[in-house]
């Protein structure tokens, strides 16, 4: 079974570049992983695309709009046929790690959610996301490097990883003691 990514984002030619190239694209050649990018100022109703506004209560800055997201995430479910969770790459989220990458791996896909300025409508976020994540203690200018992260660490965890494990038995004399320490801690069997 392929892994069905779907990614939404106002800057989807950041992702042509990654899924054009190294083991991203093989696993997207071998029917591994489909992934598809849209372009959230696809279902914006105004001349200037617009896909951004003041905060609703008020504050500094400017945040997606939310009808843009309902549109792109109705889209997205019609094409699906399926409740795949909706993620949003945010600093506030559970910082992701290598149990994390594992059971994305495992399940049958996600909907991602690339924020930018200062965030997105909270009202979308409290009625249509399931779960934010993040890379760590920092702030990015936006949720194309974290999908990206993510995506390459789903690929490695099923392809390269193992093939280091297989590896690792015959290679333990140059394999860093902490790295087969590391494997093992995260429930890879070595030899």
């Amino acid at each position: 079974m392929a892994l069905n990514l779907d990614i939404f984002t106002l800057f989807p030619e950041m992702f042509t570049a990654p899924f054009a190239e190294s083991i991203i694209r093989r696993a997207i050649d071998a029917g591994k992983v489909h992934i598809d990018v849209y372009d959230l100022r696809t279902w914006t109703h105004d001349r200037h695309r617009t896909a951004d506004d003041r905060p609703y209560g008020g504050g500094p800055g400017m945040v997606m709009l939310a009808q843009p997201l309902e549109q792109t995430l109705a889209h997205i479910r019609a094409q699906r046929h399926d409740t795949a969770p909706v993620v949003l790459f945010s600093p506030i989220g559970q910082r992701l790690d290598h149990a994390q990458v594992q059971r994305w791996s495992a399940g049958s896909g996600a909907i991602l959610l690339c924020g930018r300025y200062e965030g997105i409508d909270q009202r979308f976020i409290d009625t249509q996301v399931n779960q934010q994540i993040s890379l760590g203690d920092f702030v990015l200018s936006g949720g194309e490097v974290p999908a990206m992260a993510l995506l390459d660490a789903q690929d490695a965890s099923t392809a390269w990883t193992r093939r280091v494990i297989e590896r690792a038995e015959a290679l333990s004399k140059l394999v860093p003691a902490e790295q087969v320490d590391f494997f093992r801690r995260h429930g890879f069997e070595l030899g």
